[in-house]
């Protein structure tokens, strides 16, 4: 009598478990990766250190070496997206791919703005975007669950050349050597 019950109750539990984590949290939580890099304005320079968070921001931390204290959030009110991917400097701007808004952002890295996004607001979203960006000689490179690769002219702000369409997601970051992107 104890068999008959047992086989049918474990199944049960598995299968609660399996739809309890399938279903969906309220909002991710936790970070991405950090990057460090010395930043240079006016008369002072440090490094700082930006991480994206699940809450929806890019932050800054200044003082690392000391006390660290948070020296920006982007955006300072509300989320634009989940931050996924460890952010990238590039010569004065930290780039941050967003989950859920499928937009790259490029901040001023001692002050926290918003100068760009690709798309640029109202434009149609990449997709998804869980990888971290890179960026190599001044072109910014992205991976999206559209399934397509993109090369963003950091100065012009266009794309170097047709997205790379893979027919699959792309959720890893984008390794570039010898002029060699690989995905």
């Amino acid at each position: 009598m104890k068999r008959k019950f047992t086989i049918p109750l474990i199944t049960i539990i598995a299968c609660s478990m399996l739809l309890w984590g399938c279903m969906p949290s309220a909002r991710p939580s936790g970070w991405s990766g950090p990057v460090v890099a010395n930043v240079s304005s006016g008369d002072s320079s440090g490094d700082l250190l930006f991480y994206g968070a699940m809450e929806g921001r890019v932050i800054a931390l200044d003082n690392i070496e000391d006390r660290a204290y948070s020296k920006w959030r982007y955006p300072d009110e509300s989320s634009v997206s989940y931050f996924y991917g460890t952010p990238a400097y590039y010569d004065g701007l930290v780039y941050a791919g967003g989950y859920s808004s499928g937009k790259v952002y490029a901040l001023d890295a001692e002050h926290g703005f918003r100068v760009w996004s690709y798309p640029e607001e109202g434009d149609d979203s990449l997709g998804a975007i869980v990888g971290s960006p890179v960026v190599e000689g001044g072109i910014l490179y992205i991976g999206s669950s559209d399934g397509s690769l993109y090369a963003v002219n950091t100065s012009t702000r266009q794309l170097e050349w047709a997205p790379f369409h893979t027919g699959d997601d792309i959720w890893a970051t984008p390794l570039v050597h010898n002029g060699v992107v690989y995905i």
